[in-house]
């Protein structure tokens, strides 16, 4: 009807839709179209960087993280080893101690067995040793120096051997690491070994030391059996002991 109609032109106005500021020109419709596109970008870039951000950021988080467990093993592995390292330089060092104590035992064991040895040897020496002859016998005078100054002097039956000699000296002395000199001028006859501790034979198989000059005639591993008349030693005779550096 005729209300309809006026109620349309009304709102369109009289001059028609293009004149009507509210409905823009398809030019204005672009830009605003462009510039809302435009906009839209504009979010969705800063959308994207901010996402790109969170991301970096969670990166380096994680790479931060890594890097600090990294380290931790590392400090976790160090001291593991320090620590493996310290207990095997103990075990070492105990082991040492105790390779060090044992050869200290198994040291004065074999200095003790070796001074009740020879008290053993010393005890048989004097029970060997013949009687004196009795005064207007026949015998053999032997007068010895000792180290320090003292002085030793027995007789012999005609004919003792060596043996018997150093059966006398090593009863009244220890003639271990000693020597007998005899002559003018003097010569080392015989000699007895010092003990070695530290070795575990007690030395006994080492040789005589070599000493300048020194060249005993017998040591304590030659038969000593042989008299004292066969290496020079006279019916009256002045012998002289010493130590074997001193000889």
């Amino acid at each position: 009807g005729r209300p309809r109609r006026r109620l349309v032109r009304s709102a369109l106005g009289a001059g028609g839709l293009g004149s009507s500021p509210h409905f823009p020109v398809p030019e204005e419709v672009q830009a605003q179209l462009m510039a809302r596109q435009m906009a839209a970008d504009m979010a969705r870039g800063l959308e994207r960087q901010r996402h790109d951000s969170i991301r970096a950021e969670v990166r380096e988080q994680d790479r931060a993280f890594e890097e600090s467990e990294r380290r931790d093993r590392e400090r976790q592995a160090a001291a593991a080893a320090a620590a493996e390292a310290e207990k095997l330089a103990q075990e070492a060092a105990a082991a040492a101690a105790a390779a060090e104590e044992e050869l200290r035992a198994a040291k004065e064991q074999r200095i003790l067995d070796h001074e009740n040895a020879r008290q053993e040897e010393r005890a048989l020496a004097l029970s060997r040793l013949p009687a004196e002859p009795a005064d207007g016998e026949p015998a053999q005078v032997i007068a010895v120096r000792l180290p320090g100054g003292g002085r030793l002097q027995r007789r012999f039956p005609i004919g003792s051997g060596v043996d018997t000699l150093v059966d006398w000296l090593d009863s009244e002395v220890d003639m271990e690491g000693k020597c007998v000199l005899s002559g003018w001028p003097a010569k080392v006859l015989w000699s007895m070994r010092p003990f070695d501790p530290e070795a575990e034979d007690g030395g006994a198989s080492a040789a005589t030391p070599d000493l300048p000059g020194y060249h005993p005639m017998l040591d304590n591993d030659d038969d000593l059996s042989i008299s004292m008349a066969d290496v020079g030693i006279e019916q009256r005779a002045a012998l002289t002991v010493r130590g074997i550096d001193d000889a």
